[in-house]
């Protein structure tokens, strides 16, 4: 420890080897000079113009890791030099490459400078220790006055063609952070701030409320462009007291970053086209286990003590958390056990037991499993991890969250499948953290609405969940952690009927040739159903969490899918029981070009008369219009009467061809209403299917 960190008091760095975030407790008669300084916030911030504060609870271990997500792709752009600088440098970095390890994944850096004003702090050395064939550099401060910093910075010799990334140091002590503000006050008025077109500005500074025992706060600077519109600017929200927070997510994706990758985000040119909004899709569908799960389950495993690893893990699950837990825990060789629901699909059982888990099936739903999961960990010494609601579970999913924004960074809308909300509460966090104009939508089935209902009751309540083909959303309660964090952070929540996940499960299959789960399409869902069309015109990320399907139910689904986009017709004509009755009918449908997939009749419940037959058709369409043609030529043919018993066609009979039905309009007070998906005008003809709870604002 420094001599100057010495005489501020018991000071804990934040690039400790524990890796953890640390404390850095003050004596009270630092608090004064403190608040001074930090006033001149507010004054920065109209100054800066389009600068966007980011704050958190805590510092992280690797502080300047917290600005990667923000950073552009700079990799395939043209720049005369990627230059990174950080002023506050001191002999706690003790790794020559240390910075470079942090920056060089996202922004390969040709020079690296090491500025130091602190005057108790010795930088000379980092001449020596740094300079490694112009890939590290050193400029040494001596003095510790600013406007030596300032001579030097000035050495640099920076042009407008150049990438920056200047980070602040300044967690020690009353002296640094005089100095370093005073620089950033003459640095943001210069010429040269004017000149760069993209700068990072990382700073860290204790908030004027510590005090001893307190956790200090910092706060990243981030300019996208100096030269950009003022309208960009905001002060962000402060995600102060939530369980996790996005220095968690950051330490979360440093730490599974070798075994985790990056997933791929795709443009729909189709989707885009026809939903009126850009559509991007990311696909975690293209991790080994099939979905999003694995990020959480890395990073909980390798948080994990050696006494832990030694006796083993357990989970509940109906099959993702299950499989990314299994198949981490079997490269980590850690000991695993999964308890699954009798009704989870039979392939992420098996894959379950060929990843080496221990599988036990127990209950008919996931609270069910839970609880018996639950016992085993308590009785057998085992660490059980919850697959939507542990703090490393959310911050491991929360990855997502930095890899959207760091991938579109104008996107203006998320859609994410809710469960038991712990993806939502991590992608939630990080993107309302880096970009918090970005909407946050999440989307339930209408049968298994748990987070609708927390939000109703203002707390994690259970509820009685009916079948659902999005099976992996089959939780009956939202975790405690997660509904706080989707609470303060979650924009808006929407529900969805089954026709509407097949119907998405079917067009992703189709038109991106993507085989996605129930669960991972039902974010899509709510896109396709109309249910958001305040996101028309914006930039949409809907990610596809997962595509671990049920072969065995591959094919109904499908006909699901295709029922719901009236391609596939079910209808009863009664016609002539004479010879060529029949005949008729069919021949009718063969000039429409109509296949048909089932056909059968029957006389005994004929109402009209002896001579006449009931037959039942599914029919195969093209479409919409296509039904709509086959429908007027049989209505207009003599002899045939018809009853349509095909509810998905009901639904859509009755709107133009082509169209898709958007919700009804409420007032912002009203917090909760209904939504049916059939008019009046087609109750008549079948039953329509049950109210379905729809929206509640967060």
């Amino acid at each position: 420890m420094s001599a100057y960190a010495n005489r501020v008091g018991p000071v804990r760095h934040a690039y400790q080897s524990s890796k953890l975030p640390v404390r850095f407790p003050l004596g009270c008669q630092h608090s004064a000079e403190y608040a001074r300084e930090v006033v001149f916030l507010e004054p920065l911030e109209a100054h800066l113009r389009n600068l966007a504060f980011v704050e958190t609870r805590n510092p992280i271990v690797f502080a300047p890791y917290r600005v990667l997500p923000s950073l552009p792709s700079v990799k395939a752009r043209s720049y005369r030099r990627r230059i990174l600088i950080d002023i506050g440098a001191n002999e706690f970095e003790r790794s020559p490459r240390f910075l470079i390890d942090m920056y060089e994944p996202f922004a390969p850096f040709d020079e690296v400078y090491l500025l130091d004003p602190h005057p108790l702090s010795p930088s000379p050395s980092y001449s020596a220790r740094y300079k490694i064939q112009n890939v590290l550099g050193s400029i040494s401060i001596g003095s510790g006055d600013d406007s030596d910093l300032l001579a030097a910075f000035d050495r640099l010799n920076i042009k407008a063609d150049d990438f920056v990334v200047l980070k602040f140091d300044v967690d020690e002590g009353p002296q640094g952070l005089t100095m370093e503000w005073g620089f950033l006050r003459y640095f943001v008025s210069s010429k040269l701030f004017l000149l760069v077109d993209e700068l990072f500005l990382e700073l860290h500074f204790f908030w004027p409320h510590c005090c001893p025992g307190t956790a200090a706060s910092s706060v990243l600077l981030r300019s996208a462009s100096t030269k950009g519109s003022s309208s960009r600017v905001g002060r962000q929200a402060i995600f102060n007291g939530l369980p996790v927070t996005f220095a968690d997510i950051s330490e979360a994706r440093y730490r599974i970053r070798p075994d985790v990758e990056p997933t791929a985000m795709r443009y729909s040119k189709r989707e885009s086209a026809a939903r009126g909004c850009t559509v991007y899709f990311k696909d975690d569908t293209e991790m080994p286990t099939g979905s999003f799960k694995e990020r959480g389950a890395r990073n909980a495993l390798l948080r994990l003590t050696d006494e832990q690893r030694a006796i083993g893990v357990i989970a509940a699950s109906a099959g993702n958390h299950a499989q990314a837990l299994a198949y981490h825990a079997k490269q980590l060789e850690i000991p695993a056990t999964v308890v699954m629901p009798r009704i989870a699909p039979l392939t992420k059982i098996q894959n379950c037991r060929d990843f080496g888990a221990n599988v036990i099936l127990h209950g008919d739903h996931l609270g069910e499993a839970r609880d018996e999961a639950e016992r085993l960990a308590s009785n057998n010494g085992l660490r059980y991890i919850n697959g939507y609601d542990d703090a490393e579970i959310i911050a491991g999913a929360g990855t997502m969250g930095l890899e959207i924004v760091e991938q579109v960074p104008d996107v203006d809308a998320v859609i994410v499948p809710v469960g038991g909300a712990g993806l939502i509460a991590g992608v939630a966090l990080a993107i309302k953290t880096l970009r918090p104009e970005c909407l946050v939508i999440g989307v339930e089935p209408t049968h298994v609405a748990s987070l609708t209902a927390a939000l109703e009751a203002d707390e994690p309540v259970r509820i009685d969940p009916g079948p659902t083909i999005a099976d992996g959303l089959l939780v009956p309660k939202v975790g405690s952690n997660a509904f706080l964090i989707a609470r303060a952070c979650v924009d808006k929540v929407v529900t969805v009927s089954e026709r509407w996940i097949a119907l998405a499960m079917l067009r992703l299959l189709e038109h991106e040739k993507s085989v996605v789960e129930g669960g991972g399409a039902t974010g899509y869902a709510a896109l396709l159903a109309g249910k958001l069309p305040e996101l028309a015109g914006k930039r949409v990320v809907v990610p596809l969490c997962g595509g671990n399907v049920d072969m065995a139910m591959l094919g109904r689904v499908i006909d699901r899918g295709l029922a719901a986009d009236a391609r596939l017709i079910q209808f009863t004509a009664t016609v002539s029981d004479r010879p060529g009755g029949i005949a008729r009918l069919t021949s009718v449908l063969a000039a429409e070009g109509v296949s048909i997939r089932d056909i059968f009749h029957e006389r005994a419940w004929v109402e009209s008369n002896t001579y006449q037959v009931n037959v039942k058709v599914v029919a195969e369409t093209s479409g919409e219009d296509h039904a709509a043609s086959m429908f007027a030529r049989l209505e207009r043919e003599p002899g045939i009467s018809m009853q349509v018993e095909s509810a998905h066609w009901h639904f859509k009979r009755h709107l133009p061809p082509g169209a898709v039905r958007a919700p009804e309009e409420h007032s912002r007070e009203q917090l909760v209403h209904t939504d049916t998906e059939m008019d009046d005008a087609s109750a008549g003809a079948a039953e329509p299917e049950a109210p379905e709870a729809s929206e509640q604002r967060a």
